[in-house]
């Protein structure tokens, strides 16, 4: 799925930002937490191989962060 298609306009960006509102009038916590799963979410309609990448990537960073 592309940013430019009818798609991912019409289905994935209503009901994600929906859902980030909903969920922000409770928490902004899990309110940014449902943007981080509807991101992996949209990258795995491109490609599983790179979304089990990506999140190795962000596990590996915050790991080293925590270090510093």
């Amino acid at each position: 799925m592309l940013f430019t298609t009818a798609e991912f306009a019409l289905l994935f960006l209503p009901l994600v930002l929906l859902a980030f509102f909903a969920i922000g009038r409770h928490s902004q916590y899990w309110a940014a937490g449902s943007l981080f799963i509807a991101s992996v979410i949209f990258y795995s309609f491109s490609s599983l191989e790179l979304t089990v990448l990506l999140l190795a990537s962000i596990v590996f960073n915050f790991i080293v962060g925590t270090k510093i």
